[in-house]
């Protein structure tokens, strides 16, 4: 018996025969049901097991880094949720208490940080940048979610990162 007739047999496709036998041109379509079956019980565990991997939303509270950095010196306007509203209703009701707007200084290389902690980033994780000189100051922003950058952007006079569409 064949790894193929075992697999026939094991998934109870229905047939008897082999995989080489006599009728194999018949049981095609029992043998699509077993590649089929195979195919879904392959899925359903990649998929468990890809689940059970990441963290579940809400669960425990997690260290959140916004970096910014600059090309050029300049008083940037930033804006960074520090902290996480009970309800998206919540924070259209009144963001000025979660979303932070500052104007800080920020010179070449040299990364502006902010560290909070957040129950679910990947629906408030958000830090965006922005000024104008007369050359382009060259934004980069990244996020960093338990140490693991999870997000990060470029932008001439301005960028935005956010593990979420805003």
């Amino acid at each position: 018996m064949t790894v193929c007739d075992e697999l026939i047999n094991l998934l109870g496709a229905g047939s008897t025969e082999t995989c080489n036998g006599v009728a194999g041109s018949v049981d095609v379509a029992d043998m699509r049901t077993v590649v089929a079956s195979v195919l879904v019980a392959a899925a359903t565990a990649a998929g468990t097991a890809t689940a059970n991997a990441e963290p579940a939303e809400g669960v425990g509270a997690h260290t959140v880094t916004y970096t910014v950095v600059a090309q050029s010196e300049l008083n940037a306007q930033l804006y960074y949720l520090a902290t996480e509203p009970p309800s998206r209703a919540e924070f259209d009701a009144d963001s000025s208490k979660y979303l932070t707007n500052v104007k800080t200084l920020l010179r070449p290389g040299v990364p502006w940080t902010f560290q909070t902690t957040l129950s679910d980033p990947t629906q408030w994780a958000l830090v965006s940048a922005s000024g104008a000189l007369r050359v382009p100051p060259n934004f980069h922003c990244e996020i960093a979610v338990d140490g693991v950058v999870v997000a990060q952007s470029d932008g001439g006079s301005g960028t935005q990162c956010a593990l979420r569409p805003w």
